[in-house]
């Protein structure tokens, strides 16, 4: 089954709760490439939290979306950090916009799955 959604000049493809070693292995190597992240202990952590990632028409990983839920201190009610990175070469375009709606809109059961496990 493929997932993925074709849109413009971007694929969208979901990552999150899924094991795909060869989608993970293409973000590991451009957050790599993009110098993204400094150590590889942040770099794991952070695979976990990968919503979805966005591929050019070439196939190349352009940009990645992640999302951590936690109790925000003020607020005291459960939110979620989002983090988006895209890479030098399409910062110019919309994909940052996409990415961040296609995340916004990931499914109402996934969301109450994570805020569920924060709230416990």
């Amino acid at each position: 089954m493929n997932d993925t959604e074709q849109t413009s000049a971007f694929q969208f493809v979901p990552h999150w709760k899924t094991e795909n070693t060869e989608n993970d292995a293409a973000v590991l190597a451009f957050w790599k490439n993009e110098n993204a992240l400094t150590s590889e202990a942040q770099t794991q952590e952070r695979l976990k939290q990968i919503v979805m990632h966005a591929r050019d028409a070439s196939g190349t990983v352009a940009g990645v979306s992640t999302a951590v839920a936690m109790l925000h201190p003020r607020v005291g009610q459960p939110m979620y950090y989002f983090r988006c990175f895209v890479g030098k070469q399409w910062r110019k375009t919309q994909l940052v916009g996409q990415l961040l709606k296609r995340t916004r809109n990931c499914s109402k059961n996934t969301r109450r799955t994570m805020i569920s496990r924060v709230s416990a």
